[in-house]
Order: C-alpha cells, then structure tokens, then sequence
C-alpha cells in the first residue's frame, strides 16, 4: 500500500532520467532501422517493450521490497530452472541457445535472472551479522553467482555471463570485505587468466587481438568495430542528423539498433550529443549512489548499489565496444539497445531502486 509519505519520495530525477533515456532509444532506433537495408518495425516494438517495462516498474513500486526479499530465494531457484530450461529447450539465436520464443517474441531468461540474483545475493549480505563479510559468507555468495553465471556460460553466451561479476564485486565491496580478501581475490582471478584464455573459443580470442589491434582483419572479425568508430567519427561535433548516417543507412553498420545503437546516435547527433547522452547516464549513477546512501537498512542500499554495478558495467563495456576499446561482447546499452528482455528487465530494477528510495522513512 502506497502513503502520501511514500509517493512524495518518489525519486523523479531517476525516473525522468531514464524515461528520456527510454524515449531517446525509440527515437535512434527509428532512424538506425530507416532504411532498405533493414526491415523491421523495431521502434514500434521498443516503444511496447518500454511501455511493458513501465507497468512491471509500477507494480514492483507497489509491493515493499521486503516482501519481495522473503521470497527471493525462491525467485532465485526459479531463475535457475528457467536457465536450466532454455539450455535444454531454448532457441538457438545468434549461437547463443538462450532464448523462449512465442511466436515473434523473444524472451531471454538470463536478463532477468541478473535481477533475481542480485535480490537473491543482497539480501544474503545483509543478514550477514557481522560488519565485515568473512570467507564463509563471501564463498556462499560467490556460489549464488557462479550457478547462473555457469548456465548462462553453457548457453555460449559469455557477455551476459560477464555481467553478473560486477554484481558480485559491487556488493561485496559494500557489504564489508576486507581488504586482504580483495587482494588476495584478485591474486587469484590473475592466475585464472591463462586458464580462462586457454579455455576461451577461438573467435573470442580473435575479438580480442582485434580490440588490440584496430588493423587486424578489419573485413572479418574486426568489421563492426571498424564501422562503428567510422561512424562515430563521421558524426563529428553536431552529427549528421536522424536519418543521415552513411554507416546506418546504407547497412555498412552491424547491429545498429542492438549493440551498436551509441554509434548511430553518435553519428546522428555527434560528440555534443553523444556526451550529452552520457551525462544523463551520469545523474542516473548519481541518484542510484544517493538511493543508497539514504536507505533505511543495508538490504535497501545493497540493492541500490547492485543495480549501479550492472548498469555501470553496462553502459561502460558498451561505449567501449563501440570506440574499440574493449572486445564485442553482446552487451546492450541499458534502456537504449532494442530488446524486450532488456528493457523489462532493466525497469524491474528500476522499480527496486524507487521501491527502495520511496520507504527509506518507512518503519519496516
């Protein structure tokens, strides 16, 4: 039940932050997919995705996250079924088989079981009775992780995998690790890394070597890193306008309204626009750290800070994808790539966070 108290808490600078940041995606979208290269209606699907997300985002609002929290567990052992399941049964797209497909919607479990185990894991933490996490309770939250991250892995889909690490950094950190445990995490994860590279499959280790080297193959494996820092760099200092990119619009640009949706804004509107952009995802990092400073409890702000450590990591490995400074990934760019998943998933925890910030004077 919603009070006064609660509703005048509402964290409007968060929330029309990213509903120009939503808004902003269907317009990009609209002219990446404006052309004979691409057939599709992808901004009018976004557009329903974003309205979806909207009412998930309402109806997380509405329910206190505690209750949420009491069975979040259960949430978390469900997720794994539904990893489990599309491993089995899934939809092979993009040689990644993760995906329930109903007809001309694509639903992809591991985005929302991001969500489900970052709940599942905040909520360990903070029964944790003691200030500081000890190798016990950091073991056991590290296995909430590594069980999805895992699955997600058998399903070839490395980047989505990725994506729970900084979940499990972000509130470790918070939670109270000590440093020698961080020193000694890291000691481990640098021995790990010829094992990981042996164990990588060969086109990974091209994207790599591509990433290192901006000349290497630039007409095979290297070709959308190529095409997207042309774009980029066409755009100059104002852009070239909506619907007059040469890269987006002649179909030079791979993955245009998915992963490499910043390019096309970036050549459509330019640096100006480009880190204007930018500085919206800034004020949301801003009231995400501020929702967490202020919550009543360490579960809120664990939640809060979990859902920064995704998007930041989100936005960060994205923009690199797009200007060659990290290896493509798959990672969309939070609230702008096309993708219903995404999108739910990324208002759900949206919702958390305002839940979190609208009870912060609550008695529990």
């Amino acid at each position: 039940m919603l009070t006064r108290r609660m509703i005048s808490n509402f964290d409007w600078a968060l929330f029309l932050s990213i509903l120009i940041v939503s808004g902003l995606s269907v317009v990009f979208i609209y002219s990446a997919s404006f052309t004979s290269h691409m057939i599709g209606d992808f901004w009018q699907r976004q557009l329903f995705w974003i309205v979806v997300g909207l009412i998930v985002m309402m109806t997380v609002i509405y329910v206190d996250y505690h209750i949420f929290a009491e069975y979040s567990y259960l949430l978390y052992f469900v997720s794994l079924a539904g990893l489990v399941y599309v491993l089995l049964f899934g939809r092979v797209i993009n040689n990644t088989q993760g995906w329930l497909v109903f007809g001309s919607v694509h639903i992809q479990p591991a985005e929302f079981a991001k969500v489900i185990s970052l709940f599942a894991l905040a909520r360990f933490f903070s029964n944790n009775d003691r200030e500081i996490l000890d190798w016990r309770a950091l073991t056991i939250g590290a296995g909430l992780m590594v069980l999805p991250i895992a699955l997600v892995v058998l399903q070839h889909d490395i980047g989505t995998a990725l994506t729970f690490v900084p979940v499990f950094a972000g509130l470790s950190f918070c939670g109270g690790v000590q440093k020698k445990v961080m020193i000694a995490s890291l000691v481990i994860v640098l021995i790990a890394a010829p094992v990981l590279w042996i164990n990588l499959k060969d086109y990974h280790r091209e994207r790599i070597r591509s990433m290192l080297d901006p000349d290497y193959d630039v007409k095979g494996i290297g070709y959308q890193t190529a095409q997207s820092k042309i774009a980029i760099g066409s755009g100059r200092v104002l852009g070239k306008g909506l619907k007059q990119g040469s890269q987006s619009q002649l179909g030079f640009l791979p993955g245009r309204h998915t992963d490499f949706i910043f390019s096309v804004m970036a050549e459509n509107i330019g640096f100006v626009g480009a880190n204007g952009i930018l500085i919206l995802y800034l004020i949301i990092c801003f009231r995400l750290i501020h929702i967490a400073r202020d919550a009543k409890e360490r579960l809120g702000s664990l939640i809060a800070i979990g859902v920064l450590s995704i998007w930041l990591f989100h936005v960060i490995i994205n923009v690199g994808m797009a200007l060659g400074l990290v290896p493509v990934i798959g990672i969309p760019l939070p609230f702008f790539s096309y993708g219903g998943s995404s999108i739910i998933s990324n208002f759900m925890a949206l919702g958390l966070v305002l839940n979190v910030g609208m009870r912060r004077y609550v008695n529990q």
